[in-house]
């Protein structure tokens, strides 16, 4: 997932032009600037990681998945 600002030139293309996967999924943001983006998708991008990282807990021992599609 890449969050690109609403005003980056990639979004300028005009007709329907189907976007390259060459940088993941693109996903337009409405936020202005870095700090604006990050608080405009800080839940969406939570719920992300939380979806891709399992724990679970074996006795003590914390064993971790960190498979990141």
């Amino acid at each position: 997932m890449v969050f690109v600002s609403e005003d980056n030139p990639i979004y300028s293309i005009s007709g329907p032009k189907k976007l390259s996967k060459r940088y993941g999924n693109l996903v337009k943001s409405y936020g202005r600037g870095l700090n604006g983006m990050l608080m405009a998708h800080k839940e969406e991008v939570q719920e992300f990681i939380e979806a891709r990282i399992k724990t679970t807990v074996v006795g003590s021992i914390e064993v971790r998945d960190e498979r990141i599609a």
